[in-house]
């Protein structure tokens, strides 16, 4: 039974239903005490289907909370899959730290995870399966090919079907088949798309089914293990790159001091290169991967500038939308219209592409014509979530040379990496809002915010008390994330989610609204109550020592706060949310560091700083 059926069957519905049905056995003809003994009835079944009713809520909320706690728990676990190297003297170590994963998740008993190696697959991790059953597998074999046609985990009788008069059952090897039986493997988890398939995953659950919150985990954990298999296999080429390059170095000794200098230089880039796209891997957030990665393009690439241009939500052209080392406005007539045939060209071009080598129908085009005015000489593009893609435009290198097959490679592997960065980016975000807590402040997040106060304005208009709600952000904070860096800005949002559990009621609400935004619901507080806390929580702020570990002083910051109390300013929940933030605007617009409580017809009143 849902929770909605559960909580919006009233009281006093049914105790109206069973007047009306004590009123309708009175009027009937029979009896006094039989009448006596139906009206009993009624009431007494009333009583004892509200009693279960009530009950059954009761364990409804219990459940929902501990699946609540289970997603978050999962969270905090596939965050550590990030230790996962795939290095040889780690095997067993990562081979436990994935079984511990996926036993919380599906209760597993075993898994065997294979990798690409060129043209095999071969056996990378296994935990619970003897050793003595782990078998390579050919890049052609059926059951192989099968698996790469995967979008997402499936139970494997669905791959290679329950019995052999199955009609969908993929016709294996009577030896594959009956390895398949031993080893009890009954969950197949693809590691990438068909076309960026690195491996794959199966694994021996109870499990039957499995969940959408739990899939989207998979898949993000699937996805994590082929940029970690990806990443190892890069690691290992610049190894072995290094390596050669070592061996040239110790053996041209006609060139000693030249050559020295040159493949150390080597080195030094490949090296720089793989702790770039490490960087780029890390990041949780959309907008600060397009600074991050401007930046590393710019370093890594030695360019004078860098420019991001992005498809618009409505028209999918491509807009300059992020830039270094030059300014936006140089680029806002540099738009790619979707019905040019550059842009046709762009979508299906996956290499980096030199701008003064495309073909002279192509250059005749306005677009083209206008990038080279503008002196772009290297782009490339990256794909987006959702089908779309970007473009990221390079100027000219600092040394006034031209880009070489070199620095179009490097560029290939920056742009791939941000592509699949975007992709982890909108993966953990569905996961996250599948899950009420905030990730980084600790606190609800908007999803539980929501639907908690919508169950406060009903409980406040059932028993016809108030109930106040505070919107409050920090002020100029975009100012002093540019100032002291993004760390330090996360390091403020940490500090004051602890601060604020402290601050608040213990029947009160806080969560986070979003970016620097936050709320908190006050059940049965009153116009009065709700600005005397206000300028409490205001002041506390003020003089709260926020520190961090990367900056040497404490650092201190004011927020404006926006509060409206039900049902004097708002009637539903909707507009109770836009009169505490209308308050809050006017707070910032006459000066930030005050608190404003949202008045109709008297106009706000605002407490001094």
């Amino acid at each position: 039974m849902s929770r909605k059926i559960i909580t919006t069957v009233p009281d006093f519905a049914l105790l109206l239903a069973m007047i009306g049905a004590g009123a309708l056995i009175i009027s009937m003809a029979m009896e006094l005490y039989l009448k006596f003994l139906l009206i009993l009835f009624c009431f007494s079944s009333g009583y004892l289907y509200r009693v279960w009713l009530k009950r059954a809520e009761y364990w409804f909320l219990v459940r929902s909370k501990a699946e609540q706690n289970r997603i978050a728990a999962l969270m905090e676990k596939a965050a550590e899959m990030s230790r996962v190297s795939f290095r040889p003297d780690k095997t067993e170590e990562d081979a436990k730290l994935v079984f511990s994963f996926f036993k919380d998740l599906m209760s597993a008993d075993g898994l065997i995870l294979w990798a690409r190696e060129g043209k095999e697959y071969n056996v990378r991790l296994g935990w619970g399966i003897p050793k003595s059953s782990w078998r390579p597998l050919k890049s052609n074999d059926r059951l192989v090919s099968r698996i790469r046609s995967l979008k997402s985990p499936q139970r494997i009788e669905g791959v290679v079907g329950e019995t052999q008069t199955d009609k969908k059952a993929l016709r294996l090897s009577r030896s594959l088949r009956h390895w398949v039986e031993k080893t009890d493997l009954n969950w197949v988890f693809p590691l990438g798309d068909k076309s960026r398939f690195s491996g794959f995953i199966l694994l021996s659950s109870p499990r039957n089914r499995m969940s959408e919150s739990e899939i989207a985990l998979v898949r993000m954990m699937c996805e994590k293990f082929r940029e970690g298999l990806k990443k190892r296999k890069l690691k290992e080429e610049n190894e072995k790159m290094e390596s050669q390059l070592k061996n040239l170095l110790m053996g041209d000794r006609r060139s000693k001091d030249d050559s020295s200098q040159i493949l150390k230089k080597r080195l030094f880039d490949l090296h720089s290169l793989f702790q770039a796209t490490e960087t780029l891997y890390k990041t949780k957030d959309r907008e600060r991967l397009f600074f991050t990665f401007t930046s590393i393009v710019q370093k890594q690439m030695d360019s004078r500038w860098v420019v991001i241009l992005l498809a618009e939500d409505k028209s999918k052209d491509l807009v300059p939308k992020c830039s270094r080392g030059i300014e936006l406005g140089s680029f806002r007539a540099a738009v790619i219209k979707k019905e040019s045939r550059f842009f046709s060209w762009v979508r299906e071009r996956a290499d980096p592409f030199r701008i003064y080598d495309l073909d002279r129908s192509l250059k005749k085009e306005r677009i083209v014509t206008s990038l080279l005015g503008l002196g772009v000489q290297l782009a490339c593009r990256f794909v987006l979530p959702g089908g779309d893609f970007g473009i990221v435009l390079l100027g000219e290198k600092s040394e006034g040379i031209r880009y070489d097959s070199t620095d179009s490679a490097n560029l290939g592997i920056l742009a791939n990496m941000a592509t699949v960065t975007l992709k982890n980016i909108r993966e953990f975000k569905i996961i996250e809002e599948l899950s009420y807590t905030d990730s980084m402040t600790g606190l609800y997040n908007y999803r539980y915010f929501y639907k908690r106060l919508k169950e406060e304005v009903f409980r406040a208009k059932r028993f016809g008390r108030k109930l106040s709600l505070v919107i409050f952000d920090i002020d100029d904070f975009k100012v002093y994330n540019d100032t002291f860096g993004h760390q330090a800005g996360d390091a403020v949002l940490r500090q004051l989610g602890k601060f604020l559990v402290t601050a608040v009621r213990s029947i009160d609400v806080v969560s986070r609204y979003g970016g620097e935004e936050f709320c908190v619901i006050m059940p049965e507080a009153d116009h009065k109550e709700c600005i005397r806390f206000m300028e409490r929580l205001r002041k506390g702020i003020k003089d709260y020592p926020f520190k961090d570990e990367y900056l040497e002083h404490e650092h201190h910051v004011t927020v404006s706060l926006g509060g409206a109390v039900y049902p004097r300013e708002a009637a539903d929940v909707d507009r109770l949310i836009y009169c505490a933030d209308m308050a809050l605007l006017r707070a910032k617009s006459e000066g930030r560091n005050r608190s404003i409580m949202f008045q109709s017809e008297r106009g706000a009143l605002k407490s001094v700083p």
